[in-house]
């Protein structure tokens, strides 16, 4: 959780800094802020993948016991794939 919380604090520090930029009309700024503010709220990232056609899937590390995070990702992309032919829809 550590490094979560120190990548989400630089994530603050960047997005305030180009908001400040941004605000006084650099146009550069102001498309990266648009870009990294999603990165702010995990949840609305997550929200946002969806929204584009993304299947998520996230597991918190108590639900994840003693199993890698690894290892689950590794499997759920083989059962995906399978899973994925089986729920195709008729075009």
């Amino acid at each position: 959780m550590k490094m979560l919380e120190t990548t989400q604090n630089t994530i603050k520090a960047i997005e305030g800094y180009l908001a400040s930029k941004a605000d006084r009309g650099d146009e550069v700024a102001a498309g990266l802020h648009k870009l990294l503010t999603p990165l702010l709220n995990p949840h609305q990232f997550l929200s946002e993948l969806r929204s584009e056609g993304y299947a998520v899937v996230v597991f918190s590390p108590d639900e994840l016991g003693t199993a890698t995070a690894k290892s689950l990702e590794n499997r759920l992309a083989e059962l995906g794939n399978e899973v994925t032919t089986d729920l195709q829809e008729p075009s």
